[in-house]
């Protein structure tokens, strides 16, 4: 019986996703990042997955590291007081607000990945 199934595929998809990283190097990038605004393509099903897949992609390790122990340490918490699908209610909304934040506000030449906006919103 596993007490935080939602926290525990998260991380778990999280790092599936960052070790992909390392055998095909663009992975990420290419499917868990988000680009500025002159690279989303309204046709492209790939950029309306990006908006809220970058949650899953991490930079490094550590990225990757630091994440997934503040997630550790409050997820399962929230999880048990709120329930899963409001959580995932959640982490949709955070990683739309955050990928369309950055489009609009971000540097022209960066690209965002991580679940940084997540921790923060548990």
């Amino acid at each position: 019986h596993i007490d935080s199934p939602l926290t525990a595929v998260f991380i778990l998809s999280s790092s599936v996703v960052h070790a992909t990283t390392h055998i095909f190097p663009t992975f990420s990038t290419d499917y868990f990042a988000v680009p500025p605004w002159a690279y989303f393509r309204l046709a492209s099903p790939w950029s309306w997955w990006r908006l809220v897949s970058h949650v899953l992609g991490h930079s490094s390790w550590s990225h990757l590291n630091g994440n997934v122990t503040n997630l550790l340490l409050v997820m399962p918490a929230c999880e048990r007081h709120f329930g899963a699908f409001e959580l995932v209610k959640i982490i949709v909304w955070v990683s739309l607000a955050s990928s369309v934040a950055h489009m609009a506000l971000g540097p022209g030449d960066a690209i965002q990945l991580g679940a940084s906006g997540v921790v923060f919103s548990m």
